[in-house]
């Protein structure tokens, strides 16, 4: 389980901040191009929702948005980097139940 959260999923620590670096195969897409998983980062429950609308494939997708409890957040990506790194998530993620949803195109 533990690799599917922190490889497929990609949500882990580095240097002390949420990273959030999806390698989802289409496969892990609902018929509405959803991905669902609940998991707790720093003692924070979290539910991270990716919404892959285009039917994208790995490799051809990027994070083009990201909203943390409703909230958007700026999100600065390149190409090559598929990946968020929340730095401030304690602040961010302050509820008991936690919403992260990335758009992904």
């Amino acid at each position: 389980m533990l690799t599917l959260i922190t490889q497929i999923f990609g949500i882990k620590g580095k240097y002390g901040a949420l990273c959030i670096e999806p390698k989802l195969s289409i496969d892990y897409f609902n018929e509405e191009g959803i991905s669902e998983i609940s998991t707790i980062f720093s003692g924070r429950n979290i539910n991270v929702v990716f919404v892959n609308k285009n039917h994208l494939d790995f490799g051809s997708y990027s994070i083009k948005d990201i909203a943390v409890n409703g909230s958007k957040i700026s999100v600065l990506n390149s190409s090559t980097d598929n990946k968020v790194v929340l730095d401030n998530f304690k602040e961010l993620l302050d509820k008991p139940e936690n919403s992260i949803i990335i758009t992904l195109e």
